[in-house]
């Protein structure tokens, strides 16, 4: 670039910066609608394209998730970006005057929130895809089993990005779980039936005693198993009723 080319850029960012506070909240605005048009008809154009070339069995619906919150993150971002410009000496204080957290705290925040759904997401579609393709031809095609897997990764993700989240924001999040633990077990009793279930499909996915096809009794109901989830497994009887059995 020459130095002419330059001289003027900076002419310009001069003239961008001397705004008045009106002024620059609608170029902020503008900006905004320019980027989040150029995402939506440029670029996801063409990483939906790619998607569709890839033709992976989670590439479909996994990309409208990740696309809406990759627009939620360019709100952000472009959000950060104008309230430092319109008053950068603020956003490294406390917003109570006091010692706390600062306004970019709160941002930084949100971007950790806005990356764990993205991560989250992505197990949830990803990971059954690839649980299955890791399955053999002998294994029982059991759903309990994966489903426990995703819930698991989903969790833990979550928890690790509400910690560091709200840890930007001075917030100890291991003494807020600490302080419900009368409260947690109360919610581990009426759930304990739900509980059992879960790790019972767990240990059915383990085990393979049977797959779905099989002719099976348990107790008094006898009849071809057509459906095994996470809560329950499902018979199709000889009069062809569909009788709904616990896991636990």
């Amino acid at each position: 670039m020459s130095s002419g080319g330059v001289t003027q850029m900076w002419e310009v960012l001069e003239q961008i910066s001397g705004l008045d506070f009106d002024q620059k909240l609608g170029f902020a605005a503008a900006i905004l609608v320019f980027v989040l048009v150029l995402e939506i008809y440029v670029v996801m154009r063409v990483l939906e394209r790619y998607s569709d070339k890839h033709q992976a069995p989670w590439s479909e619906s996994l990309f409208k998730p990740l696309r809406n919150r990759f627009y939620l993150l360019t709100v952000i971002v472009i959000l950060n970006i104008t309230r430092w410009w319109l008053n950068s000496d603020d956003m490294f204080q406390s917003i109570n005057g006091e010692t706390g957290p600062s306004v970019q705290s709160y941002f930084y925040a949100a971007y950790i929130l806005v990356a764990t759904s993205i991560v989250s997401v992505s197990i949830k579609h990803v990971l059954p895809s690839t649980l299955e393709a890791i399955d053999s031809e002998m294994t029982v095609v059991l759903s309990g089993g994966h489903h426990l897997a995703v819930l698991v990764s989903r969790l833990i993700a979550w928890i690790a990005g509400v910690n560091l989240a709200l840890q930007e924001i001075h917030i100890e999040m291991f003494g807020m779980l600490a302080s419900l633990a009368v409260f947690s077990i109360f919610l581990g009793l009426a759930v304990q039936q739900t509980m059992g279930n879960i790790l019972n499909s767990f240990l059915l996915d383990i085990d393979h005693p049977f797959e779905v096809g099989d002719r099976i009794q348990v107790g008094e109901h006898r009849g071809i198993v057509v459906s095994m989830g996470v809560l329950s497994t499902k018979l199709l009887t000889l009069e062809e009723e569909l009788v709904v059995i616990p896991n636990n």
